[in-house]
């Protein structure tokens, strides 16, 4: 009895080993069947046995990418530049200006524009001192032909400034400086590729920049001043990148993570102002930005099976114009209307950017 007791508990431990292993069999092979549909197509995905043709549209989708890249970076920099500019002058006798706006920027290639609402407001503490803040929230407008750029978040640039103006030796002085910083959140993505899919990738674009002007009027006669400037800018600017898609193009490294630009730059250049009248007067300028030092780094497509390494344009130009105009009109006492046009051009790639700006000032 007690063998036969034993000899059953054998056969049972036997069975229950047996169904152990076709447990994890089971479980090995749901495993396998039901892994997520991104990860077998980027397991199944052989670059080397695509067509000639989707290659070469591969590689175009690629190029466009890294080209509506650094026009987004661009982009930006130029917002954060002209928001720099932003000034509020026509104060209550209680010192305190508030100032609406609308902005217009448009680069020249990739066509990408974006456009804005600022509000500034500004105190004047003395006869010679005042200061501000300022909100100019954007928004993209229009995007490339060959890409799709969308804004996912409203995310303003905030700024603050301070003008100062003194006489040395008999002579005035101006003193401006100004920091500002804003983020942007982007959804980029290619057209479809054959039954590829499509590309698509989203950037959060970090940035920052500070000013240091300082100027001195030279009055030419009674309605005519020539007033030259000489300061220093620098900019700084980050991207990080990610996926945002399933499609069998997710698994490229195409990642733009850890971009980063940093400019330290000259400017230097003169203002013309002429009054016309007491309350109008028009204004034009013309300079340039000379980069000090300057770096930018990661802006590349590692290389993979499919296609050698594509890199962005890392060298920044040195020396690049500015100008400006505009015209004021005060139609009532402490109130003023603007309208401003600028041009500059960005260090990456010499990408022209162009902007248009209106403001009512008011005083109260």
């Amino acid at each position: 009895m007690t063998g036969f007791i034993t000899l059953s508990l054998s056969q049972m431990e036997e069975d229950a080993k047996k169904c152990l292993q076709g447990f994890f069999h089971l479980l090995l092979l749901s495993l396998f069947l039901f892994k997520p549909a991104s990860a077998l197509a980027q397991s199944h995905f052989n670059f080397s046995s695509l067509p000639a043709t989707y290659k070469t549209a591969l590689a175009n989708s690629l190029q466009t990418t890294l080209e509506a890249t650094q026009g987004l970076l661009a982009l930006k920099s130029a917002s954060l530049i002209n928001a720099q500019g932003n000034d509020c002058t026509q104060f209550s006798s209680d010192g305190i200006c508030a100032q609406l706006g609308a902005r217009y920027t448009e680069l020249a290639s990739p066509k990408i524009s974006s456009k804005s609402i600022i509000f500034n407001t500004a105190y004047k503490y003395s006869k010679n001192w005042h200061f501000g803040s300022y909100i100019d929230a954007g928004t993209i407008a229009s995007q490339p032909s060959f890409s799709d750029v969308q804004q996912r978040g409203h995310n303003p640039i905030y700024g603050i400034y301070s003008v100062f103006s003194e006489q040395l030796g008999g002579q005035p002085f101006f003193l401006r400086l100004g920091a500002n910083m804003g983020s942007t959140e982007i959804e980029l993505s290619s057209p479809n590729i054959a039954n590829l899919g499509s590309l698509a990738r989203t950037y959060n674009i970090q940035g920052q920049s500070y000013l240091a002007v300082v100027g001195t009027p030279l009055p030419l006669n009674e309605k005519l001043i020539f007033l030259p400037y000489l300061g220093t800018t620098y900019t700084s600017l980050k991207i990080n990148g990610a996926n945002n898609n399933s499609s069998r193009l997710s698994n490229l490294p195409i990642v733009f993570n850890d971009v980063s630009a940093d400019i330290f730059a000259l400017q230097i250049g003169f203002n013309t102002l002429y009054r016309k009248s007491e309350s109008l007067s028009f204004s034009a300028s013309a300079g340039i930005q000379h980069t000090m030092t300057s770096y930018m780094t990661n802006l590349n497509v590692p290389q993979s099976s499919l296609f050698s390494s594509y890199a962005g344009q890392t060298n920044l130009a040195n020396n690049v114009p500015v100008f400006t105009a505009n015209v004021k009109y005060i139609p009532l006492p402490n109130q003023e209307l603007g309208a401003k046009i600028s041009y500059r051009q960005e260090v990456y790639q010499r990408i022209g950017v162009s902007s248009y700006m209106l403001t009512y000032s008011i005083g109260f």
